[in-house]
């Protein structure tokens, strides 16, 4: 299903379905995607799945015939993962 297609469900007033999915990957989505839902959210704000994840993930979506969409990240610098490093390690003493 396209995202005209879904509008068009909507405006009439069809019951729709769908998921959020917080994983990354084109095969989770996939997953998701293949129940019969009518839309898959990818929730890049609270999920794991990053932006470099999405065209495989719409795709997957797309070609298993639900609406792929996503919420955008808004997450600061500050909450993002620091790496391993002299800055990341505890202080003691």
């Amino acid at each position: 299903m396209n995202h005209e297609a879904l509008g068009d469900r909507v405006r009439r007033g069809d019951a729709v379905f769908g998921a959020w999915s917080v994983l990354a990957g084109a095969v989770s989505a996939r997953a998701l995607a293949v129940a019969g839902l009518d839309y898959v959210v990818i929730d890049l704000q609270h999920g794991v799945a990053t932006e470099h994840d999405l065209p495989a993930m719409t795709s997957a979506i797309s070609l298993a015939g639900a609406a792929p969409s996503s919420r955008p990240s808004c997450r600061p610098a500050a909450h993002q993962a620091v790496p391993p490093g002299p800055r990341s390690a505890a202080r003691t003493g």
